[in-house]
């Protein structure tokens, strides 16, 4: 067993945590395919390569305002490095994860020792939640790293020391998400008069502080280009009242922030709930040291402001709890370390080990099982690239058509189209006959819908194509001619 004074894991501990992260931070790279907001990510990135512009996005009439560019421009330099793909868009993102998963081993060891730490760094990747936004061409962990790297910067103060990751986890999370994480640092003033003493920064420290002009010099850029309209488009974004499909908001509300952490935070779940009350006992402890208390009282406002912030925000999202997850799990750590006796036992390393193989077994038949949807997808960008497939012999189906003068937001099938095929063909909206397609059309493309792809086909196309997301049908050249 490992001791908690220690401040190194056994060999073994140490191969098995870091094998598990890997594995449920890449397990899936051989099938993944974007959609969505990550498609529409990915197709800002590949915009920027194809015009050798790295600002092109954010200019113009129809310039995307409402995220920063850090998390584009990484994977733009990472698909420049490997290819326009899917493994190379999601890289950074990847890679972010497994920085989340080693930042919460560090506070959690410095708050409850190395078995916790050891706790709370595998709770991170071996839950639902992580693996939806970090395997993704998301910007969450990214966001989150440098959330992560802020608090490790500050518990560092008392050290004289730490300001070079609190700004550039700082820099970093700007960058990413905006100015929204000026929000954490609320939580650190009381922290510090519940502390009873102020950090002593060594003067050289100071100089990290010149890493906060590259936030302030990219939103001056942005104020410098659009004005007022930067602030207007946030303030709406943050506000917008979007919701699931048929529900009111109080019942989105309880979808994203109850029922669906209920189900992709196992197997966990119970842990990470038990782990508030276990926070409260060690706040309100009289024989535990007060900058103890104030540490894990400052982990839990933490949390409690970022499920605040979620909560307010009128279009609810389970990814807005992501930050939440490393906290939470620093916590467990320490009550699972407790519950141990400070102790690692050998039995649980020896079941982790089990848990691992089964989890490789898991990833071998996904991937098996995506395998033709992956083909289906290759040869679909095949076919645009030996020109088969052309902006003027193709349609796509959308449910909505935006007008020129919109302002560019997530459109995520035509995204999905630019991304995959560098091009985005005809928009349509759904035809009743053949005829309503436009002129020349002999190739469809649409979301993959089982009812929708049935509708095509009884009008006489042909399918050609499916991925996992996509369908690519052919309108037969008996019905063109």
């Amino acid at each position: 067993m490992l001791q908690p004074d220690q401040n190194t894991l056994p060999r073994a501990a140490f191969l098995v945590l870091a094998a598990m992260a890997v594995l449920m931070t890449f397990g899936d790279v051989l099938i993944q395919e974007l959609h969505g907001t990550a498609a529409f990510y990915a197709a800002l990135s590949r915009e920027m390569l194809e015009l050798g512009d790295f600002v092109a996005p954010f200019k113009g009439e129809q310039a995307y305002l409402l995220k920063p560019p850090l998390a584009f421009w990484l994977s733009a330099v990472s698909a420049w490095a490997l290819g326009i793909n899917d493994f190379a868009m999601t890289l950074p993102s990847r890679l972010a994860g497994l920085g989340c998963v080693w930042m919460t081993f560090l506070i959690a060891r410095r708050l409850f020792g190395t078995p916790a730490a050891w706790y709370a760094a595998l709770i991170i990747p071996t839950n639902g939640l992580y693996i939806q936004f970090t395997t993704n061409f998301r910007i969450d962990s990214l966001m989150t790293l440098g959330a992560l790297l802020i608090l490790w910067g500050y518990l560092q103060f008392r050290d004289g020391k730490g300001m070079g990751p609190f700004c550039a986890g700082l820099a970093l999370s700007i960058l990413t998400k905006g100015p929204m994480i000026f929000a954490m640092l609320l939580a650190f003033l009381p922290h510090l008069f519940f502390c009873g003493r102020r950090p002593a920064l060594a003067a050289q420290q100071l100089s990290w502080t010149l890493l906060l002009l590259l936030p302030a010099a990219w939103f001056g850029y942005l104020w410098w280009l659009h004005g007022n309209a930067l602030s207007s488009q946030l303030n709406h974004d943050f506000w917008r009242g979007d919701t699931a499909v048929g529900l009111s908001a109080l019942d989105s509300a309880l979808l994203e922030y109850l029922y669906k952490p209920l189900r992709r935070l196992w197997p966990w779940l119970p842990v990470l709930i038990a782990a508030i009350p276990f926070a409260l006992v060690q706040i309100f402890s009289r024989v535990k040291a007060r900058e103890y208390r104030a540490d894990v009282a400052l982990l839990l406002v933490l949390f409690l402001i970022n499920y605040f912030i979620a909560a307010i925000k009128p279009d609810p999202d389970v990814r807005y709890l992501y930050p939440s997850l490393p906290l939470l799990a620093v916590l467990a750590g320490g009550l699972l370390a407790g519950l141990s006796r400070g102790l690692l036992p050998r039995p649980v390393v020896q079941v982790t080990w089990g848990l691992l193989a089964l989890t490789l077994v898991y990833a071998g038949l996904i991937s098996a099982r995506g395998w033709e949807d992956a083909r289906g997808l290759k040869q679909i960008r095949t076919l645009a690239e030996e020109a088969t497939i052309t902006p003027g012999n193709s349609a796509v189906i959308v449910d909505f058509i935006p007008q020129p003068d919109m302002p560019r937001r997530n459109d995520p099938l035509p995204d999905s189209l630019y991304y995959y095929l560098g091009f985005v063909p005809a928009r349509v909206s759904p035809p009743q006959a053949l005829a309503e397609l436009p002129a020349d059309t002999r190739y469809v493309l649409i979301r993959r819908k089982k009812v929708e792809v049935a509708r095509l086909e009884a009008m006489g196309l042909r399918m050609l194509a499916q991925s996992a997301r996509l369908s690519l049908l052919e309108v037969p050249a008996t019905i063109t001619d």
